[in-house]
């Protein structure tokens, strides 16, 4: 008889995936079907907060009375106030690790459960300063991104 996992991920990331596997944490994932895009709060650091919410909500709807959880990253330069999202190509890839050089970033991770209690919501969110090194050539850059390991992450990294 197969038991069901107590936790569920609302999240396609084997990022996030590897994290809870890493931590001993069964859990079941589930993609959202929330468009990200769509979803834009005052500040960068509220759009963190709605899209993990957004995305534990939804699975939650498709998952009544587990304990959901849903995440999101989102990568800001201070002073800016708008969140730089997952690059398109590896051109916009280059240029994006390009502008971070020697700058100072924020990337903001915000976490939000749902359940397993109809109703009960809660979240946080925690932001870190981040500073690339000024000295980083672009043929590092490049073999960072032929490498691929940060395809659909924030900012590209």
């Amino acid at each position: 008889m197969m038991t069901e996992a107590c936790l569920v991920l609302a999240s396609g990331s084997r990022w996030r995936r590897r994290m809870l596997d890493d931590a001993g944490i069964d859990c079941e994932a589930v993609s959202p079907t929330v468009d990200e895009d769509g979803l834009r709060g005052a500040d960068p650091v509220a759009t963190a907060r709605l899209r993990a919410m957004a995305k534990a909500e939804e699975v939650a709807a498709r998952r009544p009375g587990r304990l959901v959880v849903g995440a999101d990253q989102v990568l800001w330069m201070p002073g800016q106030g708008e969140a730089i999202g997952k690059p398109a190509d590896p051109d916009d890839w280059l240029e994006r690790l390009r502008r971070f050089r020697g700058r100072r970033h924020q990337l903001t991770t915000a976490v939000a459960l749902v359940g397993p209690e109809p109703g009960r919501r809660e979240s946080f969110e925690v932001t870190t300063g981040v500073r690339m090194r000024a000295d980083v050539t672009d043929d590092e850059l490049l073999a960072y991104i032929a490498h691929g390991e940060a395809r659909g992450c924030a900012g590209g990294y």
